[in-house]
């Protein structure tokens, strides 16, 4: 398979620009898929919330 690729003629491979922009376009705390794309990213929430038992009506 090496050997395919070595005499193909293939002079160079160039790097794909358009997806370190668009890892750019997002920011450091969104989340996305790898491979995804920009409108597909989730942002995470600013803070946690907590479900406390002790705060639940009882049954």
């Amino acid at each position: 398979m090496l050997g395919a690729f070595l005499h193909s003629g293939i002079t160079g491979i160039g790097t794909d620009y358009v997806s370190v922009a668009v890892q750019q376009l997002i920011d450091l705390r969104d989340i996305c898929l790898i491979g995804g794309r920009a409108h597909h990213a989730m942002h995470q929430a600013w803070f946690v919330i907590v479900a406390r038992k002790s705060n639940q009506p009882r049954r």
